[in-house]
This record gives C-alpha cells, structure tokens and sequence, in this order.
C-alpha cells in the first residue's frame, strides 16, 4: 500500500466480501502479522508503508484504564481533537451515561461496555493517533446502522478522508460504499474486483457483496433537535421506508425509527456553572470534580493486604490442614531430634576426657559404638522430621488451593469484574509458589531453628546457672532487634507479593493487544512501562536484603558480647572450683558460639515463614 499525495490520491478504500473470504487476512498481511510463503516466482511480494500506521482490530483492544486514556493512548492531550474524535465517533452519549464519565474506569477486556462501545472506543484510539495511514477492520459490524451511517460520514470522510489520510477498511457492511475511492472485493482468498463504486455495477461479483442496496437507501439519518425549556428532544429520522410518527417507535418493513427523549439539566444548573466562572477558586473546583468523576469511575479495586503479625488463627488454621495428628507428630519429631543431637554432643565431652581420667577402664570401642548409635538415631530422627514436614505441608498446600479454587468459582460475577485478572493469577502462580515450596522449607526450618536455640540455651544454664544474668539484657535487646526486623520484612514481603499482580496483569493485557500495539509502533513504551512496574517491585527485594544486612550486624555484636561473657565465666568457673570439666567448657563454648548463627537464621526463618 503506497501512500500517495495528490489530487489522484486513493484516500479511502474499502475491502469488502462474504465472511471468510480473508479480508482480515490481508489486513494482517499489510500489517506484516503474516508472512508470505513464497513457492516460485509469481507468489513474491512486499508491502510499503510511506507514513505511520494506525490500526483497529477486529476484536477491539481495551485496556484497564480510564476511557480517556485508551482513547489517546499516551499521546499528548489535545482537547480540540479530542472532541472531534468523540463527536465523529458516536461516543459523547455514551460517555454522558458513563458514571465517571471520560474518567470512567474500563475493566479488563472491556468488560463494563457493550461491543459497540468498545468497537468506537477502538475506533476513537485510531483516529485521535493522528496517523497517516489509518486500517480498519470491520469496526461497523457491532453497531446499529443510524451509528453506522454517522461514523462513515463524520469519521471515515469528514475527519479523516477529507483531512488527508488514507483509510482501508475491512467490512461486509455496504453503507460506506458510495463513498469509497476504492472498494477491492475478496473471494476465496482472491481479489475478484478492485475499482470504483461508479464501475462496479456492472460486475457479478461486486453486485453479489452490493444486495439489494437497501442499506444504501435506509441509512441516510437527518438529525433534529429542538430546546423548550427544561427538556431537549432529539429526533433521528430514517429516510426509506414507510413511517408513522404518531408513536415514538415507528415501524416499517425493515425500520425500527427510535425518538430518544434526553432530560437535560435544569436551568439552575447553568447558573450555578455561570457562578463557577466568576469564583476565584475555579481551578480548585476543577480539581475537586475531576477527582470526583475519578472516584466515581473507579471499578476494579485494588488488592488487600493484612497489617501488623500474623494472627495465631492463620497457623492453626495452616496446621488444621496437614492435619492435627501431623501436627503434633512433627513437633514430637522437632524436640527429639534435638535431644537426640545434645545427647550425641554430650557423649562426645565425656569421650574427649576419658584419655585424662586413669581410672576410666572403657575402651575405644564403647565410646565409639555409643557415639555411633547416638549419631544414626539422630539422623535418623532428622531425615523423618523433614520428610514430615514435606509431607504435612504438601497436604496443607493442597487443602489451600482447593479452598482458594472453591472460593473463585462460587464468586459473584461482580467480584470477577471488579478484580483485575494479574491478582488471579498471582495467587495461582507465585502465592502457590511460595506455599508449595518456601513455606515447607521455612516452617520446618523455624521450628528446628526454634527447638535448636532452646537447647542450647537450657545447656548453657545448667553447666553455668549464673549466666542467666548477662542473657537477660542480651535478650531483651535482641527481642527488640527481632521485632523491628519482622515488622519491616514481613512488609516488605507483602508488598513484595502484592506488587507482582501489577506485572502479570499488564504483561496479560499487553500480549492480548500485540497485533495493535505493533501497528501503533508504541513498543519502546509499553515495554517501558513494563520495566517500570518490575523496578517497583525489585526495590522490595533490594530493601529486605537491606534489612538482613542490618538484622545480621545487630546479631554479630550480640553474639561476640555472648561469647566473650560466656569464656569469662568459663576461667572464673575453673578458678572458683567450680564443678567444671574441659569438656563440658568446650561443650558450652561451641554452643555458644553457634548460638549467632541460630538466632540470625531463626528470625528470619520466622519472619519469611510470616
């Protein structure tokens, strides 16, 4: 398709056909949505485009935005064409009707307008594009004939023919063949003709698309309004055809004639407008309708998250699912397979002193075979716990998502509407994500962490009671270290869930309208947006690294502090005599010095299980 300027310019053709005859196809082609597979030299050919593009599709594209924005499409707002395109494409009653109005919000896929209002939404995004080339296909087919009729003439001619861009439309409709400079007719793939409307009534196959031109008689609307006082009423008549106007429906063979009545607003209402114009405050007053009219619009809402800690019915309600016995199976698992790690630890110090004691008579091999036995038993306790756990957690999985699939298919349709489709599927992919697979890991990890920390403590206060003393203040302070670290990362992480919906549902949106957005040339912008939308979502990710950094630091000093009073008290035991032995302080140290890592990992297994 060559874009030509001149007085020979071709600037309006239509492609009309019986349906399947593939004139969206060659749209397509023309877009370069389909390739042409070349068998010889005959079949070689290419498409030329000498200007931008703008096109509709046949299945319009709506986006979850306001009514205004899908009409201007993230070009600059110019308020004169802006009216033109509404009153050339029938949409200034629709919008009086919206809520909202322009600032009406529109739900996924159009979901709040009818066919005929997304069709001239479409529409209206093509010609407020301001392209050179503009390519419709079939855009008439979900509207009724008097929008017809006014579309062709105030759009396709008057807006855009006449203002010097090139039009090609795809419809079976023939209403707009008079004034078309070119109709191509398509059958079976084929053009069968291509010329003038003038030229083709001579030819089979243009009459058999034509008809009995009854379209072309019936369609011509005259407009008339008249104002009496409070009221205005508009009159469409339809030329063609036998009418009675004693009633407001007439009916003739083939015409329904529809007088529509408008109640407009009452006299006060100008005056109050003509006020406005002289207060000082007007643009105040603009500010506050338009967030008004925005409100108002509003349709999907936005996702909610719970503050504060996880509540204690959340957990019982989790351990309800992988089942009560599980539950406290597990937990009988968690504390044995930490005693039975003590245990082993513990016969490792009196082995370490049996060499210094003369008057031990037990040989290598009874040392060696307790500690044997006490080592298989504890691993054997910990790989039970953790196959468990997985087992418990896959079930608690499981009872999650059939609840959560129960819940959307018993949803009112209001709930669908309303509810952007990136949430959905969030919950499916991601928030199933993590309940499959971190929140096993993360549970079972926090409780053995938990079960770990509490042994090492109770070891510590029975080889040294009076260090009690100093492991009071240090946990006090590190119980305010742990709850303003879960109090941040537990938000972060909501907020790190809540702001992928955002992602999925505009990545969604994007891949239903690709044939458009490829033709409007808006790559670069929409993929901007995209990257916009997963930097807010990193910047979560980044500050909870953030906030185990500081977690970690806090963590370091206290366990430094714990060991340092822990070997002191240690020489001081040895000093006063008290009944201490080497291995018993080496016992005491090594779990002191492992005490850091538990109480680092264990808040944050806490936390990220939260």
């Amino acid at each position: 398709v060559t874009r030509v300027y001149g007085p020979s310019c071709v600037k309006l053709t239509v492609v009309a056909g019986k349906v399947g005859c593939g004139k969206s196809s060659l749209l397509s082609a023309l877009l370069g949505e389909m390739s042409m597979v070349e068998n010889n030299e005959k079949n070689k050919g290419t498409v030329v485009f000498r200007g931008t593009v703008a096109y509709c599709a046949q299945e319009p594209w709506i986006q979850n935005a306001t009514l205004r924005d899908n009409i201007i499409f993230g070009s600059p707002f110019d308020e004169v064409r802006y009216e033109q395109v509404l009153n050339a494409c029938a949409l200034k009653a629709d919008i009086d009707a919206l809520p909202g109005g322009d600032q009406t919000e529109i739900g996924e896929r159009g979901i709040n307008l009818s066919g005929g209002q997304k069709a001239r939404v479409s529409l209206g995004r093509a010609c407020y594009a301001d392209k050179d080339i503009v390519i419709l296909d079939d855009i008439l087919s979900a509207v009724d004939a008097h929008v017809a009729r006014q579309i062709t003439d105030e759009c396709l001619v008057n807006l855009l023919r006449n203002q010097g861009k090139t039009v090609i439309i795809a419809t079976h409709q023939t209403l707009c063949f008079p004034n078309a400079d070119n109709i191509v007719i398509l059958k079976h793939g084929e053009i069968v003709y291509n010329g003038t409307f003038a030229d083709g009534k001579n030819n089979n196959d243009f009459n058999d698309v034509l008809g009995s031109n009854e379209d072309l008689n019936t369609t011509s609307a005259v407009t008339t309004t008249t104002t009496t006082g409070e009221t205005s009423t508009t009159e469409v008549v339809v030329v063609g055809g036998d009418t009675t106007t004693n009633n407001n429906v007439v009916k003739s063979d083939e015409i329904i004639i529809t007088k529509v009545v408008d109640e407009t607003r009452k006299s006060s209402t100008e005056s109050n407008n003509n006020n406005n114009n002289n207060d000082p405050n007007d643009d105040d007053n603009d500010d506050h309708d338009k967030k008004t009219l925005s409100e108002k619009g509003k349709l999907t809402k936005d996702e909610a998250t719970k503050e504060g800690a996880v509540t204690c019915s959340v957990y019982t309600s989790y351990a309800t699912m992988a089942g009560i016995p599980m539950t406290i199976f597990i937990l009988l698992l968690a504390m044995s397979m930490n005693g039975g790690q003590i245990a082993a630890n513990w016969w490792l110090s009196r082995w370490s002193i049996s060499a210094s004691n003369p008057n031990d008579a037990n040989s290598l091999d009874y040392y060696l075979g307790i500690y044997a036995l006490l080592g298989i038993g504890a691993c054997v306790l910990i790989l039970i716990y953790y196959l468990t756990t997985v087992v418990g957690g896959l079930g608690a999985a499981a009872g999650i998502h059939s609840r959560m699939v129960k819940s959307y298919i018993k949803a009112p349709m209001s709930f669908h509407d309303t509810t952007a489709s990136g949430q959905i599927l969030n919950h499916f992919t991601a928030d199933m994500k993590s309940i499959d697979e971190q929140l096993i890991t993360q549970l079972s990890g926090a409780m053995a962490l938990l079960f770990m920390m509490v042994a090492a403590l109770v070891t510590m206060i029975v080889i040294l009671p009076w260090i009690v003393i100093f492991l009071i203040p240090l946990f006090i302070f590190y119980g305010w270290i742990q709850l303003v670290y879960r109090n941040t990362a537990r938000e972060l992480k909501r907020y790190d869930s809540k702001t992928q919906s955002p992602i999925f549902h505009y990545f969604g949106e994007t891949v239903n309208g690709l044939s458009t957005i490829r033709a409007f040339n808006c790559e670069g912008r929409l993929m901007l947006e995209t990257e916009k939308r997963v930097d807010y979502n990193s910047r979560f990710w980044t500050k909870n690294n953030f906030v185990n950094r500081w977690l970690g630091l806090r963590l370091d000093w206290i366990g430094a502090f714990l060991l340092g009073i822990t070997a002191i008290s240690c020489v001081l035991a040895v000093k006063f005599v008290w009944p201490i032995d080497a291995g018993l302080i080496g016992l005491v140290l090594t779990y002191t010095a492992s005490l850091t890592g538990l109480l680092n990992w264990g808040v944050r297994r806490f936390s990220e299980a939260e």
